[in-house]
């Protein structure tokens, strides 16, 4: 087996590297407009019954809202698309679903565009997430299932903290 020495090429390559990544700075910083996310929320808890209320603005570098456009955001890898108003207010509800309760904040992140001239900022919202008892109300469901055996439960509804979020009738499938 014939060893070959890398180093010259792994050096090279992390040397382009630092030079696209600081091409890519200069572009950000004289051709994209930068934006400050400045969010909010007036109350201490939320749960998935009680969805926490976000409200605020975006507004670019120098003071300029942005009124009347369609946003991005990200919070914990959920979407939330809406619009501003004509004082560059935002406003929306985040209901969460996966979160650990141990957690103390919310990132909030502004995704722009692709094809927007402004760049991205993110900020983080303080909250105490609170557990969410669930009940499921079962309809059908197999008598006996052995190792290996696939089953389907009918679930008649979903509740909860005693809310009932899905009235329809959904199939749960499994391999035991």
């Amino acid at each position: 087996m014939v060893e070959r020495d890398f180093s010259d090429l792994q050096n090279a390559t992390a040397e382009r590297n630092r030079s696209i990544q600081e091409i890519q700075a200069d572009i950000r910083q004289t051709e994209f407009v930068h934006t400050n996310l400045n969010l909010q929320s007036s109350q201490g808890t939320a749960s998935y019954t009680d969805p926490l209320s976000v409200s605020g603005e975006i507004e670019t570098a120098d003071g300029s809202i942005l009124e009347k456009e369609t946003i991005q955001f990200t919070v914990e890898g959920q979407t939330i698309t809406i619009d501003t108003d004509s004082e560059g207010e935002i406003q929306f509800d985040y209901r969460p679903a996966m979160e650990n309760v141990s957690t103390d904040s919310l990132a909030i992140t502004y995704v722009p565009a692709t094809e927007s001239a402004y760049l991205g900022s993110e900020t983080e919202v303080n909250v105490s997430l609170e557990q969410t008892r669930t009940e499921l109300s079962i309809q059908d469901s197999p008598e006996e299932l052995a190792y290996g055996d696939e089953g389907t439960i009918r679930v008649k509804s979903i509740f909860f903290n005693s809310v009932l979020v899905n009235p329809l009738f959904s199939r749960i499938s499994f391999t035991f």
